[in-house]
């Protein structure tokens, strides 16, 4: 169950990040070590453990980024070319 939740969100993310974390919690619960997850992903064992718990805790919505940006200060019209 766990599994195929993980396999649908990196199916369905299109960001790396978020595919990398999903990925890291996924190797955890097929049975990998952290010290064979880190070589492959590229990232430290802290990194697999914060992501295995916000999995545990809320779900694929914890592998999400949670910063979406800020709003620009001024709109596209506003931006004009020295002269």
């Amino acid at each position: 169950m766990w599994i195929q939740l993980l396999e649908d969100f990196i199916t369905n993310s299109q960001n790396n990040l978020e595919i990398t974390r999903a990925s890291a919690v996924k190797m955890v619960l097929c049975g990998y070590k952290h010290q064979e997850i880190m070589p492959v992903l590229g990232v430290s064992s802290g990194f697999i453990s914060k992501w295995k718990k916000a999995f545990f805790k809320k779900g694929v919505e914890g592998l999400k980024l949670a910063y979406k940006g800020s709003k620009g200060r001024t709109s596209q019209g506003e931006f004009r070319m020295a002269e």
